[in-house]
């Protein structure tokens, strides 16, 4: 998604990776929530992950936002920094509730002793 948003194409990104890049974009960010994205798969009782959603409306957002202010070929959105923190906030909110869904289950089965239930990442 860094290639497709062009941050290379900004000097203080040129040199890094696509990570990289996103992430340092993300914490430049002055209004995270001026993107918004949905949760996916909230309507699912599993623990499953999927971001294949999340990608999807980035690059709707990002498709909209280059016709709605005539971005061209090699141009970069005016609100990048803040597509970036939408983005890495979706992903964070869709990590956290697969999670608790996880712990949920783990404690309604009783599949692991209660004094021993650490959750490391």
């Amino acid at each position: 998604m860094a290639r497709r948003m062009k941050l290379k194409n900004l000097p203080d990104y040129s040199t890094l990776s696509g990570g990289q890049a996103f992430e340092l974009a993300a914490q430049k960010a002055d209004n995270p929530l001026q993107y918004s994205f949905t949760t996916p798969l909230l309507q699912y009782k599993n623990c499953n992950f999927s971001f294949a959603g999340l990608k999807n409306q980035l690059q709707r957002q990002l498709i909209r936002e280059e016709r709605e202010k005539d971005i061209l070929a090699d141009g970069v959105i005016p609100g990048i920094h803040n597509l970036c923190a939408g983005f890495q906030l979706a992903i964070t909110r869709h990590l956290c509730h697969r999670l608790q869904r996880g712990m949920d289950y783990v404690e309604r089965k009783n599949m692991i002793q209660s004094d021993n239930r650490i959750l490391v990442i």
